[in-house]
């Protein structure tokens, strides 16, 4: 796994305001997040073309396979062989958690302090 670095990528539910955050060592094959999803499928589809438990987590999911049920299977030291197959691909250590991402009015560069406070206190030297 030399030259990896990390990657977050955000995959939303239309209808919903559950998104899933999707976490990974990648190598340096892998430059933007379409060839991160491309690995995935990739590895997936070939982890449920041959294997027994890439088989039954295909019929669990009643032919409808998404982040949600992969967030199942890499959660708790998640499946070897598929962890295998990701790895041949350039992705290592996939972690994916499911959350509520309401749209709010907090922004990336809002200020995490009250502004009058920090001033006075600033200003007074304590």
């Amino acid at each position: 796994m030399s030259n990896s670095r990390k990657i977050m990528l955000v995959v939303s539910r239309p209808g919903y305001t559950t998104v899933a955050v999707i976490l990974a060592d990648i190598t340096e094959r892998i430059t933007k997040t379409t060839e991160l999803q491309a690995a995935i499928i990739k590895a997936v589809t070939f982890w449920m073309c041959k294997t027994t438990e890439g088989a039954d987590a295909y019929k669990r999911s009643s032919g409808h396979f998404n982040v949600g049920d992969l967030a199942g299977v890499v959660g708790d030291m998640g499946d070897a062989k598929l962890k295998n197959y990701l790895a041949s691909l350039g992705v290592y250590n996939l972690d994916i958690d499911e959350c509520e991402a309401g749209v709010d009015h907090w922004n990336f560069d809002d200020h995490l302090f009250v502004d009058f406070e920090v001033e006075a206190c600033q200003s007074s030297g304590t």
